[in-house]
């Protein structure tokens, strides 16, 4: 008797998973402070006090951090009330780091064209230690890793489809988390672009196999004339 292997599931179900496993991120909006996240909202209420935008302070000294995080807090926060400002920041965390498993998606579908397997990359991404702790906390690592990957992933489909747009969108997106964290993001863009812009390993080999080599060649004259003399 033949046994029939069942069948993987379908990328509807995987985005169905997906979508649940994205709105699991509510129940984590209430909890109590965790770690260092008093100072991501205390800068950006500082900077709501104090009315400059484009200095963080925290309790009135230079903090030295990027504002873009600041500006989407306080942009969430004037909606849903300063007394919320702990679930707006992890909103913008909770929003980022969904939104960096969608861009994944997009970037595997681009390169593979298979639309289930886009799917669960993205759900294995979730589904991960971003879903357990470090995808919803108020830090400012899932915005910059959304705007990091977000751009390698622009600037990954740009070379492949020759795409102006896409690298100009690469180029806002690696700006973005510069003001997110700090200038390590063209680091991980500079070391992505160089990768993208190399020719691939076997157009490498193929044109390293098609170079004349003089020295064996002239072996080769040198062993030819010496045998018709």
């Amino acid at each position: 008797m033949s046994s029939v292997a069942p069948s993987p599931p379908d990328a509807r179900l995987l985005w169905t998973l997906y979508g649940i496993a994205a709105l699991s991120f509510a129940t984590t909006l209430t909890l109590p402070y965790i770690g260092e996240e008093g100072i991501y909202t205390i800068t950006a209420m500082e900077m709501k006090a104090r009315g400059e935008y484009f200095i963080n302070t925290l309790y009135g000294t230079n903090h030295g951090q990027p504002p873009l995080l600041n500006w989407l807090v306080i942009a969430l926060a004037d909606g849903l009330g300063w007394e919320h400002v702990l679930v707006a920041s992890r909103l913008v965390a909770a929003g980022a780091t969904i939104a960096t498993g969608l861009v994944l998606a997009w970037l595997v579908a681009a390169l593979t064209r298979g639309q289930r397997f886009a799917a669960f990359a993205a759900l294995v991404y979730l589904t991960s230690d971003a879903l357990l702790y470090h995808g919803w906390l108020a830090y400012t690592d899932p915005l910059f890793a959304f705007f990091t990957f977000g751009a390698i992933a622009c600037l990954w489909v740009a070379t492949t489809r020759r795409s102006i747009a896409l690298a100009w969108t690469a180029a806002a997106a690696v700006s973005c988390a510069a003001l997110t964290k700090g200038q390590t993001a063209y680091v991980f863009y500079a070391v992505a672009a160089a990768r993208a812009v190399a020719p691939p390993r076997a157009a490498r080999l193929s044109a390293a196999t098609r170079r004349p080599r003089p020295a064996r060649r002239r072996g080769w004259r040198c062993t030819s004339s010496g045998i018709n003399n």
